[in-house]
């Protein structure tokens, strides 16, 4: 009953969805939420869930929330090797509707599989120089990280009071692509992170 009550609720209000693809989708929520948390006007509005495709349950209230939020986003951070999950990946891509986005890195080999899928709109990240929103300029150290992150011809540079892997360079890069399309500036991200390493250790 609880279940279908938040269903309920959610298809009154259609806020913000976020559904996030891969084994470390609940980090990436983490992110995400810390960086929409950061604008007033979007805060409280918004839910993030994710899957690893493990979990059937949660593939089917992905491509609910899909069809009730007014601005919904597929984030794929993982793009498995498994046939049985690219073809799942594929169904869930297909559920995402015009009006929404799909979020996918650009240096992966099968995204341009993927994407040929999409109706939605398409937003790239990565590394290379195919991607919209893209990172560059990587430098770490013991104590921090730095990068810049180009968008639309927007070059800002950002710095993580921590060091961190390559990996968790390209989810930053994800989650600043959907707190791109809910409308945060990149100046205002950057800054937003500035902190996170910080955080992650309380």
């Amino acid at each position: 009953m609880k279940k279908f009550f938040s269903k309920f609720i959610f298809s009154f209000k259609k806020p913000l969805f976020v559904g996030v693809i891969g084994d470390d989708w609940l980090q990436m929520k983490k992110i995400i939420s810390y960086l929409l948390d950061s604008d007033p006007l979007i805060k409280n509005s918004y839910l993030v869930l994710g899957s690893n495709l493990s979990n059937l349950r949660g593939i089917s209230d992905l491509k609910f929330f899909f069809k009730k939020s007014k601005l919904p986003v597929l984030l794929l951070t993982e793009i498995f090797d498994n046939e049985n999950k690219i073809s799942e990946i594929k169904r869930i891509i297909e559920c995402l509707p015009k009006k929404g986005f799909l979020v996918v890195n650009s240096d992966s080999d099968l995204t341009q599989q993927l994407k040929r899928k999409a109706k939605a709109q398409i937003l790239t990240y990565g590394f290379q120089s195919g991607a919209r929103l893209r990172g560059s300029d990587v430098r770490v150290d013991e104590n921090e990280t730095n990068f810049k992150v180009s968008f639309d011809g927007n070059i800002v540079p950002f710095w993580l009071n921590r060091p961190f892997k390559r990996k968790d360079i390209y989810n930053f890069l994800a989650a600043i692509s959907v707190a791109r399309i809910q409308g945060i500036n990149l100046v205002e991200i950057s800054q937003s992170l500035r902190e996170i390493g910080n955080r992650d250790e309380n």
